[in-house]
């Protein structure tokens, strides 16, 4: 082998080695994988809030299911992960990777389960909510041009508006429009199983007297929307 090519060899070399081993770049390229790996898996655990095809409701709500189980479960290894963690600090003055690990996995379930499920929840019941107002505005005037409020949402039909809107959120299946003597209700219901449902409902009665909920994870909700959990 020439000089010449062996300088150019060890030059392109040099060039992969130093892209392979820089460790900032190692670790950036880490960080961009875990991520996006584990907003993926957020994703993941919260499809049933996604937009989506129907077929896919089963799907969404059974992940949610067994994720919020193997969260709730992972709970049991913070005792040992705690112990552990005590007897690293007095005993071997260094925290092992068992250790890191009893603690890391049930905090990361409870933090990428309940919080985001927190989040998704809300913002897919706010768009909901924003669908709805084209239904509202076409049973308000269809009260304001008969004298009273529609039978059934048929009657809103191709005069007052062209097609019923459908949830676009996976976990959400319709709307829901009940009528009474005097007025009307619009809800949908948001969950799977009745301990974990919630009926989002408006009423028009209610419109300039709803009470929000003070707190970090209020729903803060429109005038005239509630939200009702069916387990209380």
């Amino acid at each position: 082998m020439s000089r010449d090519a062996a300088q150019i060899g060890g030059l392109g070399g040099f060039e992969l080695n130093d892209e392979a081993g820089n460790p900032r770049k190692r670790r950036v390229i880490r960080a961009i994988k875990w991520t996006t790996t584990g907003f993926a898996l957020i994703c993941l655990l919260n499809l049933a809030y996604l937009p989506g095809p129907d077929f896919l409701f089963e799907t969404g709500w059974a992940i949610w299911l067994i994720a919020l189980f193997l969260a709730t479960l992972s709970v049991l290894l913070l005792l040992p992960g705690i112990a552990m963690l005590l007897a690293d600090l007095v005993f071997r003055k260094r925290i092992s990777r068992a250790c890191l690990f009893l603690i890391f996995i049930p905090v990361f379930l409870f933090l990428t389960v309940f919080l985001s499920h927190a989040v998704f929840e809300r913002a897919a019941i706010r768009y909901t909510i924003h669908e709805s107002t084209t239904l509202i505005e076409a049973i308000e005037k269809f009260k304001s041009e008969v004298g009273t409020y529609p039978d059934s949402l048929t009657e809103l039909t191709h005069q007052y508006i062209e097609t019923i809107p459908t949830p676009i959120a996976i976990g959400i299946k319709t709307f829901v429009y009940i009528r009474t003597d005097s007025t009307y209700e619009v809800r949908f219901a948001i969950g799977y199983t009745d301990f974990l449902t919630s009926d989002v409902t408006y009423d028009p009665a209610t419109y300039h007297a709803t009470k929000k909920r003070p707190g970090w994870f209020s729903y803060n909700l429109p005038r005239g929307w509630e939200v009702f959990g069916r387990n209380t």
